[in-house]
């Protein structure tokens, strides 16, 4: 059976990678809901880097995956993402806080 996916999904255990407030290695993204658009804020420190100074872009296309997620979530949208594609436009460097937002422009059934 399929599990059900909600904003409270993980409340038990907490350890998603993206947003678990108790996993001691993720990201720890809280995502802040203002009825059209998902925000959170992260500072990336050094055990998130690729390149010295430089965020993995391995974390970056994880934490885009978690905007689009939460934002589905807060529009009521029961779903996993299927297919990404990420084009890195500049490096994020480490220690410089992040603002992440995300929202729906387009609802398909694919």
């Amino acid at each position: 059976t399929r599990p059900q996916i909600s904003i409270d999904t993980d409340k038990e255990y907490n350890m998603c990678f993206g947003c678990g407030q108790d996993n001691p290695i993720g990201l720890k993204l809280s995502f802040q809901w203002d009825g059209k658009t998902a925000r959170a804020e992260f500072t990336p420190t050094k055990f998130y880097q690729g390149w010295s100074g430089v965020v993995h872009g391995g974390i970056i296309t994880c934490i885009l995956d978690e905007a689009m997620g939460n934002v589905a979530l807060f529009e009521g949208m029961n779903c996993l993402t299927a297919k990404m594609q990420v084009k890195l436009r500049r490096p994020a460097l480490i220690d410089e806080p992040l603002i992440i937002t995300s929202s729906i422009t387009r609802n398909t059934k694919r």
